[in-house]
């Protein structure tokens, strides 16, 4: 069980490091030339966007979820340690992704609230 626990730790750190990794702002396709105040327009619905963040919840959920399947396989206590751990993490950068994915969402949404024809 330990090989696997370190095994288990070490990707989910590698995933979750991928998460935290910058990434280009998200770009809206638009169909057709972008109209006069685009970029403003941008800007401003990126600046929106950055109200969506992550509320912690999954790491939290996470973590209690790794803990409960390590007690329940009857883990040693460092097993279960490493699964709170590993599930904190992986829990953490699920919802980072989620949290990304909404507010490009938003951006979206704004931009053709603002009546540019984005399409994706």
């Amino acid at each position: 069980m330990r090989s696997f626990t370190k095994y288990a730790a070490l990707i989910a750190m590698g995933l979750s490091l991928m998460a935290c990794a910058p990434k280009k702002p998200y770009e809206p396709i638009v169909d057709g030339p972008k109209c006069a105040g685009y970029d403003s327009d941008l800007a401003d619905c990126r600046d929106i966007s950055k109200t969506k963040k992550a509320t912690g919840a999954g790491a939290a959920t996470g973590a209690f979820t790794g803990g409960i399947t390590a007690g329940a396989y009857g883990g040693s206590t460092g097993d279960v340690a490493a699964s709170i751990a590993l599930g904190g993490l992986v829990g953490s950068a699920k919802e980072k992704a989620k949290a990304r994915s909404a507010r490009d969402r938003l951006v979206f949404h704004c931009m053709r609230g603002r009546g540019h024809n984005v399409i994706g």
